[in-house]
C-alpha cells in the first residue's frame, strides 16, 4: 500500500500518534507486527517524531521492550534503520 499511494507515513492523527507509534504500542510484537514496523521504517517513518506528550516512538518501544517478560529477542524492538550508532545518537 505504501508503494502505491502518496500517504504521508508520518501523518499525526488527532490523538498525536503516527501509524508507527500505533503499530509499536498496539502491536503484540509478533512477526506480523514486526513486519509492519519494518515496512513503515523502510518508507521513511520517523521513530523520532514525538507523540502529544513528547515521547518518541523509539523511546516508547524501548520502554515496552524493557517491561517485556519474554526471552531476549522476542520482545518488540524498534531499531533505527541506519543502525545502532545512529539510534543512540538520536536519543542523546
Amino acid at each position: 500500500m505504501l508503494n502505491e499511494t502518496d500517504i504521508d507515513v508520518n501523518h499525526v492523527n488527532d490523538l498525536g500518534w503516527t501509524a508507527l507509534l500505533e503499530a509499536v504500542l498496539l502491536g503484540d510484537g509478533g512477526p506480523a507486527h514486526r513486519e509492519i514496523v519494518e515496512v513503515m521504517l523502510a518508507h521513511r517513518a520517523d521513530p523520532r517524531l514525538p507523540d502529544a506528550d513528547g515521547a518518541t516512538t523509539r523511546t516508547l518501544a524501548l520502554s515496552s521492550r524493557d517491561r517485556c517478560n519474554a526471552p531476549a529477542g522476542e520482545c518488540n524492538d524498534l531499531r533505527d534503520p541506519r543502525g545502532p550508532a545512529a539510534a543512540g545518537a538520536q536519543e542523546a
